[in-house]
């Protein structure tokens, strides 16, 4: 059976429509978009910014960060505990922001697939319920994503290692030259050599193993075996095909943000406010992946029999309740 990565995108889009226009319900907006952000919390976004010039050439030949060099340059040893204390808050905020993210994910993939609010409750409690209901999951996704991150540090640990090996001719005659080049290309070349693994490893995880993950309430490792078995190994081709066009799309929608934030004067770009103002993005984007996979045949369906391309009834999607025991293989 080939895939088709074309027509999902007419399903795609128009399942945006379908729930965010048909009709059009600002709360539920608001919601969506929430579980958006959730789902997009510490992942790329960010300010560009511009380093200060510390060569001097500034009005009065200095900066006002001078003060702050001077001190690390004449504290050494408090330089080294503030920079501990610092990496290791970088590191729980990264970890706290990436178990967030990841039950976020299986919430707003949720909200995509069977968005049916209860009649009278209220936006918080639907909220709540997805919170508690993909805790197992959640869990499993952050592990799986810690050791990838694990595994990218290893790799750059290991990379500038070896770059400082071969520049050090250079490192102890304070010149670049030909071992401080070397050193470099070796340090991108290995980086990459890990990184680019991971990065395939990282895409195929959010939009095929996350799915499959939630239509059987499974592991990743459960999850990724069946994703491997049903779709990697027999789909390569399609699959390449699909990021190729998912980039170019991409790019489409950079330049439709890039003008929106200028018309909005930055407004557009602030956290949650961004979630809620590209919904129909990110409802497109996680849309789009599942209709490709869907493909594959009724085991793989998520939408319900009333979103574009059918699919079985939302009741073969339920989860076990707050508080029940967790899925096999966990």
């Amino acid at each position: 059976m080939s895939l088709s990565v074309t027509d999902p995108i007419g399903q795609a889009l128009e399942r945006v429509q379908q729930l965010l226009l048909r009709p059009f319900d600002f709360g539920r907006w608001l919601r969506m978009g929430f579980l958006a952000w959730i789902a997009t919390l510490g992942e790329g976004g960010g300010s560009s910014f511009n380093l200060p010039d510390s060569t001097g050439s500034g009005s009065g030949g200095g900066t006002p960060f001078d003060p702050i060099t001077d001190f690390f340059r004449d504290h050494p040893e408090a330089s080294i505990g503030i920079a501990i204390a610092t990496t290791v808050v970088m590191l729980v905020v990264v970890l706290a922001l990436t178990w967030v993210n990841s039950r976020g994910k299986f919430m707003f993939l949720d909200s995509v697939a069977h968005d049916a609010p209860v009649a009278g409750e209220s936006m918080v409690v639907g909220i709540v319920d997805r919170w508690n209901r993909f805790a197992e999951l959640g869990w499993s996704l952050f592990w799986f994503r810690v050791w990838l991150t694990l595994i990218g540090l290893s790799a750059l640990v290991v990379a500038v290692a070896l770059g400082v090996v071969i520049a050090l001719p250079d490192i102890h005659a304070k010149s670049f030259g030909a071992s401080a080049t070397g050193g470099l290309i070796t340090a991108a070349i290995v980086f990459l050599l890990f990184i680019l693994p991971l990065a395939i490893v990282s895409a195929l995880l959010d939009d095929f193993v996350v799915p499959t993950m939630y239509k059987n309430n499974s592991s990743v490792r459960d999850a990724w075996k069946e994703a491997r078995q049903g779709l990697f190994a027999d789909h390569a081709g399609e699959l390449v095909l699909f990021y190729v066009l998912k980039f170019f799309i991409g790019i489409g929608v950079a330049i439709v943000v890039f003008v929106l934030v200028c018309a909005t004067c930055c407004i557009a770009a602030l956290p949650y406010v961004n979630a809620v103002v590209l919904l129909p993005v990110h409802v497109f984007f996680r849309s789009y992946s599942i209709y490709v996979m869907q493909q594959l045949g009724p085991d793989w369906q998520i939408f319900p029999p009333d979103a574009p391309g059918g699919g079985p009834p939302p009741a073969q999607h339920e989860f076990p309740s707050p508080g029940a025991p967790p899925f096999a293989g966990a």
